[in-house]
């Protein structure tokens, strides 16, 4: 029996590590531009935890542990020992190195891997070389990875879906062809269960939802797979449930007297500027919406404003009121004037231009009057009318764009 080490020396023994398993070389092809069978890479990521969702920068980070599984014939040791496995700590714990697939995630902006050297590396890979040459190898990783298809129609009912990619860049399809595990055949591989487990990450709702390989225009065989993320959010429902609250706030104004006219505008005012900042905070969560050609709508954004609209509305109301008490006032006042002599008469009659204004004035401001009973209406038609308006807004959520896999080609 040999030990691990010296067994794996003399299986290294004229190995070339740049050459792919299976490759035209290694099957002793006649020719070299014989085709050798490709090297089929299981390809596979235990998800431990998914954080860091950064909308704005539309990316977000996992953790878990990178599997890459292949057959290397010349790494079939048989019956030269009785080990079933040779268990090495880390790929570089050879004295020639081994063939690796060269497997890299395409949507990577900042990557830890075990078994890499200086900032990039992590704690955490394991070697496993088995009887027949099968090759697992597995690294603890954390990648932040670009999410560019984020869609924000249906904020905070929405559901975002993102694309990772695996690629082995060194190598296209017909040297190496990257696979996904078969849940349905390798429960192991999703949890013991057969399905694609979905986990749970803050305000989000983590779920693998396809996963397939496709071939590339440049000739690259890559496995991709489709995350969905299902918002949660208690902090957006908050928000949604305070911007109601504040549009009460300024509907109980017009039970406050029209001659109390600080408190009338402060309500009106505050409540309009509250929302407004709400309405900021949720802009700011997002990055830069698309040109507003594209007709890019979002459901929170669109609520926010409604609700903002009617804090407004408060606000002309009371204008409008107060307006038409101020013409009441003045009515009262000429009713009350003593007549106008006869050459004040004689003036008057002369400048028939000035008599028109006067009279357009008058009936005006007879018609203003009516403004003052607008407290007693609004009462009765602010409450139904912004219900109806929440009741239209939730009743069309489904109506604005969602995420999709639709990218999944």
């Amino acid at each position: 029996t040999r030990g691990g080490g010296a067994l794996l020396n003399q299986l290294l023994v004229g190995y070339d590590s740049l050459v792919p398993p299976t490759s035209p070389l290694i099957t002793n092809a006649s020719a070299c531009s014989a085709a050798g069978a490709p090297t089929v890479v299981m390809a596979d990521f235990q998800l431990l935890s998914m954080h860091s969702v950064n909308e704005r920068e539309r990316s977000y980070t996992i953790d878990g542990y990178l599997v890459l599984q292949w057959s290397d014939p010349r790494l079939e040791f048989g019956n030269l020992s009785c080990r079933d496995a040779i268990a090495l700590p880390s790929y570089a714990n050879t004295d020639t190195k081994l063939w690796e697939p060269g497997v890299q995630c395409m949507e990577t902006l900042h990557e830890s891997v075990g078994g890499s050297s200086g900032a990039t590396h992590i704690a955490g890979e394991s070697l496993v070389i088995g009887r027949n040459g099968t090759v697992l190898w597995s690294r603890r990783a954390r990648y932040k990875l670009l999410c560019d298809t984020f869609n924000f129609g249906r904020m905070p009912f929405d559901e975002q879906f993102c694309i990772a990619t695996l690629r082995s860049f060194p190598y296209k399809e017909e040297l190496v062809q990257l696979e996904w595990p078969d849940c349905a055949s390798n429960p192991v591989a999703c949890g013991g269960s057969g399905q694609l487990q979905p986990y749970h990450s803050g305000e989000w709702i983590v779920t693998i939802v396809d996963q397939r390989t496709v071939t590339e225009a440049d000739g690259h065989r890559v496995a991709r797979i489709c995350i969905m993320l299902e918002r949660h959010s208690n902090l957006l429902s908050l928000s949604i449930t305070i911007v109601i609250l504040l549009v009460i706030a300024a509907y109980c104004g017009f039970f406050i007297p029209v001659s109390a006219a600080p408190a009338r505008v402060a309500i009106g005012f505050l409540s309009f500027l509250m929302v407004l900042n709400q309405l900021f905070w949720a802009m700011g969560q997002m990055p830069p919406l698309l040109d507003p050609s594209e007709n890019y709508r979002v459901w929170m954004i669109d609520f926010l404003w409604g609700s903002m609209f009617f804090n407004w509305l408060t606000l002309i109301e009371y204008g409008l009121v107060h307006f038409g008490l101020e013409c009441e006032r003045r009515l009262a006042a000429g009713a009350n004037a003593p007549p106008a002599g006869e050459h004040d008469a004689a003036l008057v009659a002369q400048d028939k231009v000035g008599s028109r204004y006067q009279h357009v004035k008058l009936l005006w401001m007879r018609c203003a009057t009516r403004f003052v009973d607008l407290d007693n209406v609004c009462r009765w038609v602010y409450p139904p009318a912004y219900f109806i308006f929440c009741c239209v807004m939730y009743g069309v959520v489904d109506v604005y764009e969602s995420g999709s896999c639709r990218w999944y080609t």
